[in-house]
């Protein structure tokens, strides 16, 4: 499930829009990160919506976060 997390910031990720450089980013963010969707989701979303994921076995959706080192690199995923 997603959500808006910040209209403003979906708005220039909007304007900024180009379909091939877009699909390029998102399929070589997932594959250099383990196949990973939801991190190259966040990757390019994370300012501006929220993206949910109900953990194994369970209904309930919780929202997933980028997870940074020191030096604001992405690391991973986890939950909120």
């Amino acid at each position: 499930m997603i959500t808006v997390k910040n209209w403003t910031a979906l708005e220039s990720v909007y304007r900024k829009f180009n379909k091939d450089a877009f699909n390029n980013r998102y399929i070589d963010s997932a594959r250099s990160n383990g196949n990973s969707t939801e991190y190259a989701f966040l990757a390019l979303f994370a300012n501006a919506l929220y993206l949910y994921k109900a953990p194994a076995g369970s209904a309930e959706f919780e929202p997933l976060e980028l997870k940074l080192n020191d030096t604001s690199d992405i690391m991973s995923t986890s939950y909120l």
